[in-house]
């Protein structure tokens, strides 16, 4: 008998669950697993592109030839080692091992470079649908490193710098991509995880337990991109800078027909979308910092969690866009704040729409069709009205030993509605978390108090959010608070 599906809440719950069990199988495996021998080392040591010895293209030769036997070493002279590409390099074969010695030895990266054979413009990137280039497009071409139908591969301490795409792994699951610089990867993005099969179509459960940490991502199209069946993958602890002369800064991460992957911990600047999820659902993005991007967030999809994200100097916080299903995003204990700022990057998502005359930018329901982008479905219907909660009404801040904010949830569903409260520094801002209270499901308005125990904000605003759908209302009305 099919099972009914979990409400937000009891996936989130499930899945930290899941994430402790997989924990902890992993540690009791690593403990009774016998140590494995130890590899021999393939040391690359030469800059020259051929397949003389100690050249990158040589050791990737020979480590395919039989893989889980070598460890690829890049570097360990007395300076970082810089390699000229003239060609792209074969794909790596599964249980591949490569990482630059000098970035363990606190010298900088050795760089693999593409600029040898690649200009530095995004029509020199094509696109898989003929006269395309550039981010934003559909494309599997000219990667630095690729990993393509394969699993277990680790990469580490590396810059990997004008390609297409820094990274490509392609229909693969088990890659670590950790502790590297990838920059300046302009037709696609700086790593791509994506199950796309050749023609455009989602391949699902192939891409999948991928990760990406501690990474810089520098002056790429697209930072990164999460695509097309990617599922269960980890992006935690990275850099994710557009930086200033980027001929197309697009998103930071776009997620793009993606499900129940991670983002945690990153942090997102100069981008037209910091995060970007384009048709994906049940993803996580936690106590993320976006700034200085034209959406700070740009959300559709269903089941998307957005929890203890720092979202300011953004021309709007979060956007959610319109689309097919009826649904939203659940957003919790954000702090959202001083957006507004004249940001216009709209050639690669984002926006140019003129600013609203009326307070902070902080949660906007969109609802004009966002362009398809990168093949994803157009957006052909707005969200409709009723999945989406009210914002709810403040009407008090009431005095004495137990203070509290009162107000009204308008109209609600037959659903329990959590309502959180923020205090700003500005009209509408969302500056600190100050408490919640959920009120029980019922029709109607409905009147409700939540505790206040930090009451140093001048202004006060709140959210509500629909238990059963885990989706959020835009803020209230700003309220005068407390000096």
């Amino acid at each position: 008998m099919t099972q009914p599906p979990l409400s937000v809440a009891g996936r989130i719950f499930s899945s930290c669950w899941l994430a402790a069990g997989m924990a902890f199988i992993a540690v009791t495996a690593r403990a009774q697993t016998p140590v494995a021998p130890a590899r021999e080392i393939l040391t690359v040591d030469r800059p020259d592109d051929d397949d003389a010895s100690g050249s990158l293209r040589w050791a990737v030769k020979q480590n395919n030839a039989e893989p889980g036997h070598y460890r690829i070493r890049v570097g360990g002279g007395v300076a970082p080692l810089h390699i000229l590409l003239k060609n792209g390099l074969p794909p790596l074969a599964s249980d591949t091992i490569i990482e630059g010695v000098s970035h363990d030895r606190g010298l900088g990266y050795d760089t693999i470079d593409g600029s040898g054979y690649i200009a530095y413009d995004v029509k020199s990137c094509p696109g898989m649908a003929p006269g395309q280039f550039g981010a934003n497009v559909r494309t599997l071409n000219k990667p630095g490193l690729a990993v393509i139908d394969q699993s277990r591969v680790a990469i580490s301490g590396l810059e990997i710098t004008h390609f297409c795409i820094g990274v490509l792994v392609l229909r693969s699951d088990h890659v670590t991509i950790q502790n590297n610089r990838i920059s300046r990867n302009v037709g696609g993005a700086g790593v791509m995880f994506t199950g796309d099969d050749g023609a455009g179509n989602v391949v699902p459960g192939r891409t999948v337990n991928n990760r990406l940490i501690h990474n810089e991502l520098f002056a790429n199209g697209d930072g990164a991109e999460l695509t097309r069946g990617a599922a269960f993958n980890l992006f935690a602890e990275n850099v994710f800078d557009a930086g200033d002369n980027n001929p197309e800064p697009s998103q930071g991460v776009e997620v793009l027909l993606g499900d129940d992957n991670v983002l945690a911990r990153n942090e997102f600047r100069n981008y037209s979308d910091g995060i970007q999820i384009n048709n994906g659902n049940r993803n996580y993005l936690v106590a993320n910092v976006l700034h200085a991007n034209t959406f700070g967030l740009s959300l559709t999809g269903v089941g998307n969690v957005a929890d203890s994200n720092d979202i300011y100097d953004n021309r709007f916080g979060v956007v959610v866009r319109s689309q097919r299903e009826a649904g939203g995003a659940w957003l919790t204990r954000n702090i959202i704040r001083s957006n507004g700022k004249p940001i216009v990057r709209c050639y690669a998502g984002g926006s140019c729409d003129p600013l609203p005359d009326h307070g902070a930018v902080g949660i906007v329901f969109r609802s004009a069709p966002v362009p398809p982008g990168n093949g994803a479905p157009p957006a052909q219907t707005v969200v409709a009205a009723n999945a989406l909660p009210a914002a709810p009404r403040l009407t008090a801040i009431t005095a004495g030993p137990e203070p509290s904010v009162t107000g009204v949830a308008l109209g609600r569903a037959q659903s329990a509605t959590t309502i959180e409260l923020f205090g700003g520094a500005r009209p509408g801002d969302a500056d600190a978390f100050l408490g919640s209270v959920t009120i029980p499901a019922g029709t109607g308005d409905q009147p409700f108090a939540v505790p206040l125990h930090l009451m140093s904000w001048p202004y006060l605003t709140a959210t509500a959010t629909l238990l059963t759908s885990g989706v959020t209302s835009s803020f209230a009305e700003p309220f005068p608070g407390t000096h």
